[in-house]
């Protein structure tokens, strides 16, 4: 579970206390300023439709409701974890829909770019790689 910094000796404290008598494994993180660029691709929704229909495809399942679901659901760990906390520290502690409504408008415009330059850097990657080289 990935939490920010500033929730993280509250949740880590509730989270250990709920579990504590469970055999569920867990692990709390907080995400550092420096980490950021990497979890927003990997919680982009370029990379959780990838994995979607990858999913459909290898276990040949219909676009069901389920499917139509995570569609609209994208991006929740985003809002939460950057988007929403991002709002509260900018409203000192208050927070505001309309302002992460708005901080989201930008972010998904962000993470578009985000994706689509790992893409292209992954591309040149593979077109410079030499044909004998599998790695």
């Amino acid at each position: 579970m990935v939490v920010p910094r500033e929730r993280f000796s509250c949740a880590q404290e509730s989270l250990e206390s709920i579990y504590q008598h469970t055999q569920i494994p867990f692990k709390l993180v907080y995400l550092e300023f420096t980490d950021l660029h990497f979890y927003m691709l990997r919680w982009s929704n370029a990379w959780q439709m990838a994995s979607l229909n990858r999913i459909r495809q290898k276990w040949n399942l219909a676009e069901d409701g389920y499917f139509q679901a995570k569609y609209k659901q994208q991006g929740w760990r985003r809002y939460g974890t950057i988007i929403y906390p991002l709002a509260r520290r900018l409203t000192f502690g208050v927070g505001s829909n309309f302002l992460a409504r708005a901080i989201a408008y930008f972010e998904h415009i962000f993470n578009r770019y985000l994706t689509d330059r790992h893409a292209n850097q992954q591309r040149q990657l593979k077109e410079t790689q030499p044909l004998g080289d599998s790695s």
